[in-house]
């Protein structure tokens, strides 16, 4: 598999497609509005410092819940762009049809909320990210270990020109210290384990995508199940493909979130590229053509 022939190819199709950049509609405005709005957030030691620890955590998990909801419900539109995109890919589309004339369609964009696969596609992406959250317990926990720690020291500062004086008070600071050592190393163990999780199922959707077109899905965890096991010996590759991106990703924050009109479109038509030629070196015949 060669990355760099992927990504040309990618580009190849994004420039011959019609539509593709309107296929991440609201991805790419969630995205626009996700960036303006965390440039925008107050500052954390500020919060803290003004509200006190036991609000600014509360605060904290208030403004995390409803990005959560969000994230989700565009893992919807995702889903049915990478399924358009796999009949791209495959040379059944030529045209993705969003703006019929001059009213607005959302027949492609919307594909997985049809009352026909809204319930599968529900089921999977819940399974998936719940899965990826109990991998990542030891990350919650070590950063929440550390945020804690950080937010007593912060709060300690006030009393710093006595800490030399004061040995309960080094004595505080010292172990505050430690448990934010602890949470970092936790949180890099959590890290190691969840990553290699996040690329086992990365799949997901595009196969989730097969079985839905061919009437022959049968549950959430037999997709993962799936995903997992056509990642062996995959996951690396994968990553490094990721990593290729990190300069894109960097100019949609500049730009705050602007680039993803061109962004969005080129990572994910190489994201689908990825599965196709995935399944070709396994030998595998795509469940539709």
């Amino acid at each position: 598999m060669n990355l760099s022939k992927l990504r040309s190819e990618a580009r190849h199709i994004q420039r011959q497609t019609k539509g593709i950049s309107s296929l991440f509609l609201v991805p790419i405005v969630t995205a626009i509005i996700s960036v303006i709005y965390n440039y925008s957030s107050d500052n954390l030691s500020n919060n803290i410092l003004q509200y006190g620890i036991k609000n600014t955590v509360i605060h904290g998990i208030n403004r995390s819940f409803f990005p959560i909801i969000i994230s989700f419900i565009v893992s919807f539109f995702l889903t049915a762009a990478f399924w358009t995109l796999l009949e791209v890919v495959r040379g059944k589309r030529q045209e993705i049809h969003f703006i019929d004339s001059v009213e607005i369609h959302f027949i492609d964009s919307v594909r997985t909320f049809d009352s026909k696969v809204i319930g599968p596609v529900f089921m999977t992406l819940l399974l998936k990210r719940v899965l990826l959250f109990l991998w990542n317990v030891f990350v919650w926990i070590g950063s929440g270990m550390m945020i804690l720690a950080s937010f007593n020291v912060i709060k300690l500062l006030p009393n710093s020109q006595a800490l030399s004086q004061n040995t309960a008070l080094q004595t505080t600071v010292g172990t505050l210290l430690l448990y934010i050592l602890i949470g970092f190393i936790l949180m890099v163990i959590g890290i190691i384990i969840a990553l290699p999780q996040y690329y086992a199922y990365s799949q997901v959707e595009f196969i989730l995508c097969d079985t839905l077109e061919n009437q022959s899905y049968e549950s959430a965890f037999k997709i993962i199940r799936t995903s997992r096991q056509m990642m062996k010996g995959y996951k690396g590759k994968r990553f490094v493909l990721d990593l290729t991106f990190i300069g894109w990703y960097l100019l949609t924050a500049i730009t705050l979130g602007i680039a993803s009109i061109y962004v969005y479109p080129y990572v994910y038509t190489a994201q689908t590229l990825f599965y196709e030629a995935v399944l070709k070196e396994q030998d595998q015949t795509p469940i539709f053509y």
